[in-house]
């Protein structure tokens, strides 16, 4: 089965199944890394932001499949755009496969 999580959904708390693996996902996304007090590995490296496109991409992706073999097993990301809006925000779309 293949999912689609945006860097802007919104997360329900009181989701299950499918829905809490992509709460799961949505978390990890959402979290630099150390930011967690006592799960200090949890998040995303955030210091490849600033890398060309391309270079931001592959080192995302590396990053975020690493979170996932760690965090969520179950997911395997399989697809990855990164976009940034007007305000300069950067938008990911990730696909994963459960």
């Amino acid at each position: 089965m293949r999912i689609t999580i945006r860097s802007g959904d919104t997360l329900d708390w009181n989701a299950t199944g499918v829905e809490q693996i992509k709460n799961n996902i949505l978390n990890i996304l959402r979290t630099v890394r150390g930011e967690v007090p006592y799960i200090p590995g949890l998040g995303l490296d955030r210091s490849y932001l600033d890398m060309p496109a391309p270079n931001m991409k592959v080192a995302l992706l590396m990053d975020i499949n690493k979170q996932l073999e760690k965090y969520e097993p179950q997911a395997t990301a399989i697809n990855l755009s990164i976009s940034t809006d007007v305000n300069g925000d950067t938008n990911i779309r990730l696909e994963v496969e459960l």
